[in-house]
């Protein structure tokens, strides 16, 4: 009798083990989750906290102009900002001014959504009238 109530131990203590190992691996996904969340907000805070910026910096109240400029070199904006220019009709939306993907720029009607843009959001100019927008 006792042999057999500790084979059904041991047998009940396997199927538990069992049944919980596929979720174990989860267990350091999770924390590793939450740790990288916490780097980031804490790389954030330090890089605030070091940085001062000037109003004039800013692009919108959030990013800074430097960010703003790396985020101009990702690949999702330059994705984003060549839709924006075959939408356009690789076409100077002001003067009508045809030109190609290094001639002409791609100016954000708003900041709102910056880094999450819609098209409807993206204007293509040629340089001239992009710099007689941002003069006004």
């Amino acid at each position: 009798m006792k042999q057999l109530s500790l084979e059904l131990l041991l047998l009940t203590l396997l199927v538990l083990i069992l049944a919980t190992v596929p979720y174990l691996i989860f267990i350091p996904l999770i924390l590793w989750y939450f740790v990288s969340q916490d780097r980031k907000q804490q790389s954030i805070d330090d890089y605030n906290s070091t940085h001062t910026y000037t109003p004039q910096e800013y692009i919108t109240p959030y990013m800074p102009y430097e960010l703003y400029q790396q985020y101009l070199k990702s690949s999702k904006w330059k994705i984003l900002r060549l839709r924006a220019l075959q939408r356009d009709s690789y076409t100077c939306q002001h003067c009508k001014t045809e030109g190609d993907t290094n001639s002409l720029h791609v100016h954000h009607l708003t900041y709102k959504r910056l880094g999450d843009e819609h098209l409807d959001d993206l204007l293509t100019l040629c340089p001239t009238c992009h710099k007689k927008v941002h003069s006004n």
